[in-house]
């Protein structure tokens, strides 16, 4: 990351979603250009605050432009996938739930329910994963 990009970084209130987004959306033309390195812990880095962004844009109700996020996420948990790292499994749960809910919100409930049932055999013991399943089940049969 560049310095610029660092510093905003390190200033960004991680709980708030709308200042997320404008850190995120400001530095969009380096995100979405910027290479999955390497090292390892850049990746990570660069991983999660694809990740943050992905679930400030779903508590904004920005479905779509998530949607689009998300999918540049999966290429960066590939890239790391086969790499020494223990957080891969944790990142791609995290991943596969903001799919999972987008594609609810985007009315694609087929795929969404194949995502959490993805998560249930992740995570059986996780109530969210089973609420969300429980929930797409009934909506697909009304």
């Amino acid at each position: 990351m560049t310095g610029k990009i660092r510093q905003e970084l390190e200033q960004v209130d991680w709980n708030s979603p709308k200042e997320i987004v404008s850190f995120y959306d400001s530095n969009i033309l380096y995100f979405n250009h910027v290479n999955i390195d390497t090292d390892i812990s850049k990746s990570e880095e660069l991983i999660d605050v694809k990740l943050s962004y992905s679930y400030a844009l779903i508590d904004l109700g920005h479905f779509t432009k998530c949607y689009q996020v998300i999918k540049t996420l999966n290429i960066g948990l590939n890239g790391i996938k086969n790499k020494k790292t223990n957080k891969y499994r944790e990142k791609y749960e995290k991943y596969l739930f903001a799919e999972g809910v987008v594609l609810s919100k985007l009315k694609r409930y087929e795929e969404s329910l194949e995502i959490f049932n993805e998560l249930i055999n992740i995570d059986p013991e996780k109530n969210l994963y089973g609420d969300w399943l429980k929930s797409l089940r009934t909506t697909i049969s009304l």
